[in-house]
């Protein structure tokens, strides 16, 4: 089921749209998370990996320990993302067994001072878009999407590759690299998707953006994107988890309504 939220600090009024939802697997091992602290907008999204299980608790992990210091992040640097990122690797790790090595993709957003840093390990995404196009999406730390991209390939081609779900970073894996970090203005027509490979798989960046100009909320796009995840979405489907934001900008006390 769809939540719907709106959420309004700094002049910046954010319409947010979310669900996670198990798919054909027993138990949902994402985990999501949106709020407003202290002046700063977050929203994550974190897709856990178990193995012989856990992965709900190392999801679970990541989305606690944002919740809990989001607010004491003020200026998002990248030695205090290093640091919230380090954080919840060692958390995790102290949670492990010699049987259970669960591990996290982690995607997270930060709406502050007008500006939106996104953040992430592994290979749940991030979708900034702007300008009747998409401006930024964040690389898999995965081998079918350095396969692709060494072969001069596609994003398409990673859906195909069979080894999709080989990552090679993940938190709880030790820190094997700091988070790739994007920042930018929040300017007028700007919309952002977070999601699992369990959603991405199965809708395509065309249809992102198509859906996103015939729509005019966040509720109504994640609708229809989720129209086309469950006619295409297999008998295998894995869990998944989607966050959509858009934003309007509130001038002399009226909105400057953002519809992308």
């Amino acid at each position: 089921m769809i939540s719907n939220e709106r959420f309004e600090s700094d002049n910046v009024s954010i319409d947010a749209a979310f669900l996670s939802d198990v798919g054909k697997r027993e138990v949902n091992e994402d985990s999501l998370a949106v709020g407003l602290k202290d002046g700063t907008f977050y929203a994550m999204v974190a897709d856990g990996l178990g193995g012989h299980g856990g992965g709900d608790i190392a999801s679970e992990t990541a989305s606690e320990i944002i919740n809990d210091n989001i607010a004491s992040l003020r200026a998002m640097t990248p030695r205090s993302l290093d640091d919230l990122y380090e954080r919840i690797d060692l958390k995790i790790i102290e949670k492990q067994s010699e049987e259970v090595k669960m591990k996290t993709t982690l995607a997270l957003i930060t709406v502050r001072n007008h500006r939106i840093c996104a953040s992430h390990i592994g290979d749940t995404r991030i979708y900034i878009f702007r300008n009747g196009d998409i401006d930024y999406i964040s690389r898999d730390d995965s081998e079918a999407y350095l396969s692709a991209f060494l072969g001069d390939g596609t994003l398409d081609d990673i859906r195909k590759n069979p080894n999709r779900h080989i990552l090679s970073a993940a938190l709880g894996g030790g820190k094997i690299r700091s988070p790739d970090i994007y920042t930018t203005s929040l300017r007028s027509k700007t919309a952002v998707l977070i999601c699992s490979d369990g959603f991405w798989e199965y809708v395509d960046e065309d249809d992102m953006l198509e859906l996103l100009y015939k729509t005019s909320s966040s509720e109504e796009w994640l609708t229809e994107m989720m129209k086309l995840h469950n006619q295409r979405a297999t008998e295998f489907c894995d869990n998944f988890s989607a966050i959509c934001l858009r934003t309007d900008i509130i001038k002399g006390g009226a909105k400057c309504s953002i519809k992308a």
